[in-house]
């Protein structure tokens, strides 16, 4: 969703029609100095420079694009820059660099692009949720939550910034701002795993557990593959008491994530809550044979349904 789409080229050779013929004609036909003024001719001759351009700058941002996906960094950002040099105003070249500058840890190289496209275009609202990411990893958050909020100002339906602004305010403690946030960003997109699934770890941090699990129970039904809903969704039950649910819960966990030492782990407490010792002790052995480190069991301790973000 952070990805900035360019408005299309409008092509600058529109077709006429012919006084004489009443047939459709290009202009292109028309570049003969006996038909053009030299200084028109001229400047035909520098739309097509600058078509041509912007051709090698968006094969050059392709090739940045192709780099970037196969974990090549440095060679997309040297593509991503190459096509700047061919278009000093490309927002989309700015905005690729920029987000491959954060991949490195380059965080003046990225903040500096940012600030470039917000010269170009006070109103880039993917820019001002980028840059507010950016603020948030350096734990700047008021910094952060001033350019979502900005981002939110010129896009009422940016639920991607109400999610990362929830998450800043998080940070700070201000859980009820949080989950206001995400709630709205719910509203503008009801089918976001992410945005159920950091509401639901909000209400479990303020106590409001059956509204956690709705929201657990929503993540499941977007994306039945979420293993740390399943997780979180099962200490609750523990908390409650419902150990057959955490077990139900924990076994969905363990059928993603047959390499979770803690879900065997949690699931043989939830076991043995049951009075079910034989299954308690097959899970704490497969707890250890996964995490051997963690074999004395005095160190080995639940995932907290307490998570932070």
């Amino acid at each position: 969703m952070d990805t900035v789409q360019l408005k299309k080229i409008l092509n600058p050779f529109p077709t006429e029609y012919s006084a004489t013929s009443g047939q459709q004609q290009p202009i292109e036909s028309i570049e003969s100095p006996t038909t053009l003024p030299a200084e028109s001719n001229a400047d035909l001759q520098v739309i097509r420079a600058n078509l041509k351009a912007y051709e090698q700058r968006d094969v050059e941002i392709e090739k940045g694009d192709t780099f970037l996906a196969k974990g090549d960094i440095d060679t997309a950002i040297a593509c991503y820059t190459a096509a700047i040099r061919l278009d000093p105003k490309s927002i989309d070249a700015f905005y690729k660099r920029g987000t491959s500058f954060s991949l490195k840890g380059n965080i003046d190289g990225e903040m500096a692009d940012y600030a470039y496209i917000l010269q170009l275009d006070a109103t880039n609202t993917a820019t001002f949720n980028r840059r507010g990411m950016a603020f948030a990893n350096m734990n700047a958050f008021d910094r952060a939550i001033s350019n979502y909020s900005e981002a939110i100002r010129i896009n009422p339906s940016f639920a991607e910034a109400y999610n990362n602004r929830a998450l800043a305010y998080a940070n700070q403690g201000q859980i009820e701002k949080s989950i206001v946030d995400l709630t709205q960003a719910i509203k503008v997109d009801a089918e976001s795993t992410n945005t159920y699934f950091n509401r639901a770890v909000m209400f479990n941090n303020s106590g409001q557990f059956d509204k956690a699990i709705t929201d657990y129970t929503e993540t499941i039904r977007i994306d039945d593959q979420h293993e740390m809903a399943y997780m979180n969704r099962a200490e609750i039950h523990v908390s409650q008491k419902r150990f057959a649910a955490a077990v139900a819960d924990y076994t969905q966990a363990i059928s993603i994530n047959p390499e979770s030492a803690m879900a065997f782990y949690n699931r043989g407490l939830a076991y043995r809550a049951l009075g079910n010792e034989d299954e308690a002790l097959s899970d704490y052995s497969n707890a250890i044979r996964l995490n051997p480190s963690k074999s004395n069991k005095t160190s080995v301790q639940p995932v907290s349904f307490q998570e932070k973000l």
